[in-house]
């Protein structure tokens, strides 16, 4: 009989126990050179050409107006309670302030820097569970996916979210771990315990899914505990872990709370309608059951769009991997087919990804992959596998609930990226089933032996699954097999409002009042003095300007086909007397902005048209149709203007 070895609860904790994972050991020097050009690669395909970006999303104009704002005059933008806490304008206010520039362009070096910063954050904690050569695997994942470069490069608050959910899971994972070998309450605790509380408050700051963290750690704990009670192999359950584990976290989301409070207070005391007023907008948001397929479908079909450079960087290194693992089956043939079962099945496994990921999209694949494990990891992973999963899963399930904005996915494709990874590692003989053959053949551990061994087959089958959802994802959206050149070019806005603001330089005196009606980002680009109106009568706004002042009027594709704009419509396509049309300017959206406002079906119509200079029209189009966008400026004659309205019939 083989040597009895007692394993205790915390060695049998999961098939993917911590012994058996390689430990993380300081970094070799490949490996550091490895990380050194991964990091490089991340900021070139986050800074490439950013001097040419053009902000163009209306709550980038929100957040870098409010940075403004408190930057210059010690206040935010009324609008922003609506949009997001105060967070990241908070950061763009400071980087003006100490650059004393006011530049638009302020905002996306913000939400780089932050994006490059995830990299390396995300390689961290990937690193303290997987080890070093699964967290390069991941961070080059991350570095190199279009889906977290495209946010990168706008002033939006989806990319430091993302970071602060992988700063919030980290503080978790490490609280978890003090738990596993404390029994009683001190100093380290309430330090570890106050950290976790603090990054929970710093991503409800950041947006308002924040506390997002804290819901996602508690239940992970709960499934943590509640597996040991369900399945009788995996030991009998630490109460005292569980205990104090939870008390931690109530206690940090406490603390998280009582400091959003102050938010919550000022939001309440200075919005119109207070607090309430913004959680119902928020609400018009949500839809039923019958609208989740349907906005699940839409988010599926739209990440294809997103194909840029980081697609092609990981189709060249995923080509690179096959043909060296091709090469390898082949010189090991004349061996047994177990010395290279691995392989064959890791190559079995790339090479329907290279083919669906060319159709849609590294970062879809790997979020249909990484849910297809979530079962996989709540069943046989560790504490951290079960907090991906939950991570993963809660994204995955409320999202299509909320509203498919394809940047609502985005702070889950770290755990999708982990998931996917520590599946990876059972594919390739991971050393969990050599380990196997010490233990006796009593009936737990002949039970946990062949547990064991079965999890790779189902883990593979899983990936397999996800790998297979996307075919039909790929037979289904409108982007094509390939990305197109008019794909291509709307990845960033290079034109739009950037363009106005130099175009409207050189055609406007510099006394000029100019009337800016449409989203937030043509008053910030506007070089004169502007006045920003919503959806109502553009005449509304020539009372508050000095009779003796030029006045010109700027509109783009927003608000001008609202009921309150109808008498200034009718005046533009009546050709009204007092209205001079002077310059159009081409308004090349970027596809992300688009996303958020059609279906990707409308998107690749529109994209497919391209775009016109010889603009004819005196109405911008509607954006969901496939005429192009652009940004118009009248000369306004105010004595002919200030005439009665025409009346509606």
């Amino acid at each position: 009989m083989g040597q009895v070895v007692a394993l205790g609860n915390d060695q049998r904790d999961a098939v993917g126990d911590a012994s058996t994972w390689p430990t993380t050991g300081d970094l070799s020097r490949p490996q550091k050179f490895a990380l050194c050009f991964i990091l490089l690669l991340a900021s070139w395909l986050r800074c490439e050409g950013v001097t040419s970006i053009s902000i163009c999303h209306y709550d980038e104009g929100v957040y870098v107006a409010s940075g403004m704002s408190m930057a210059f005059d010690g206040i935010e933008s009324p609008q922003l309670p609506i949009h997001a806490p105060p967070l990241f304008p908070a950061l763009i206010a400071s980087v003006m302030k100490v650059a004393n520039v006011s530049l638009p362009l302020i905002g996306v070096l913000v939400s780089i820097l932050i994006g490059i910063l995830t990299v390396p954050m995300f390689f961290f904690l990937v690193r303290h569970k997987l080890g070093n050569n699964f967290a390069l695997v991941a961070s080059v994942i991350l570095a190199t996916s279009d889906f977290h470069i495209a946010y990168s490069r706008m002033a939006l608050t989806d990319v430091p979210i993302t970071f602060c959910f992988i700063l919030a899971m980290y503080c978790v994972i490490r609280l978890h771990e003090h738990w596993k070998s404390q029994t009683s309450l001190c100093r380290h605790s309430l330090l570890l315990t106050m950290v976790c509380g603090a990054v929970i408050a710093l991503g409800w700051y950041t947006k308002y899914i924040g506390w997002m963290t804290f819901a996602i750690a508690l239940t992970a704990v709960s499934l943590y505990a509640l597996r040991r009670y369900l399945l009788p192999f995996y030991g009998s359950p630490n109460s005292l872990y569980t205990k104090w584990m939870l008390v931690s976290l109530i206690i940090a989301g406490g603390l998280a709370a009582l400091v959003y409070s102050l938010w919550y207070q000022h939001v309440d005391a200075t919005f119109p309608g207070g607090y309430k007023a913004v959680s119902n907008q928020h609400k018009t948001y949500f839809g039923g059951f019958a609208t989740w397929p349907h906005r699940a479908m839409r988010l599926i079909t739209s990440l294809p769009a997103l194909r840029h450079y980081g697609w092609v960087v990981m189709l060249l290194a995923g080509l690179s991997v096959t043909s060296i693992l091709v090469r390898q089956l082949f010189a090991r043939m004349k061996h047994p087919l177990q010395q290279t079962r691995s392989h064959t099945w890791l190559l079995f496994l790339l090479l329907p990804a290279l083919a669906v990921s060319t159709a849609n999209g590294w970062d879809l694949l790997i979020l249909l992959a990484g849910g297809s494990c979530i079962f996989a990891a709540l069943i046989w992973g560790r504490f951290e596998e079960i907090l991906a999963a939950v991570w993963l899963g809660a994204f995955l399930v409320l999202v299509p609930f909320y509203h498919p904005y394809p940047r609502l996915l985005l702070p889950s494709v770290p755990a999708a990226i982990y998931l996917v990874v520590w599946s990876g590692g059972f594919l390739l003989k991971h050393p969990i089933l050599e380990q196997a053959t010490i233990w006796d053949n009593t009936h737990k551990n002949a039970m946990f032996h062949a547990l064991s061994q079965r999890s790779v087959s189902v883990i593979f089958s899983l990936l397999m699954l996800g790998i297979g959802g996307s075919v039909a994802v790929a037979a289904t959206h409108p982007f094509g097999f390939l990305p197109t050149k008019e794909l291509w070019r709307r990845w960033s806005s290079q034109e739009s409002y950037l363009a106005f603001n130099r175009l409207a330089d050189t055609v406007l005196p510099p006394d000029a009042a100019v009337i800016c009606q449409g989203q937030p980002p043509l008053g910030i680009y506007c070089p004169r003095a502007w006045f920003a109106i919503d959806d109502q009568d553009f005449r509304t706004a020539l009372g508050k300007i000095p009779p003796q002042r030029p006045t010109y009027w700027a509109m783009d594709f927003l608000s001008i086909f609202h009921e309150n704009t109808a008498n200034s419509r009718l005046l533009l396509e009546n050709g009204a007397p007092g209205l001079e049309l002077i310059a159009t300017v081409p308004n090349d959206l970027n596809i992300i902005k688009l996303l958020n406002l059609m279906s990707p079906e409308e998107v690749a119509q529109k994209v497919a048209a391209g775009t016109h200079t010889d603009f004819k029209r005196r109405l911008p189009p509607r954006v969901e149709s496939p005429e192009p966008d652009v940004i118009l400026i009248y000369r306004v004659n105010r004595r002919i203007m200030l005439t009665p309205a025409p009346q509606n019939r």
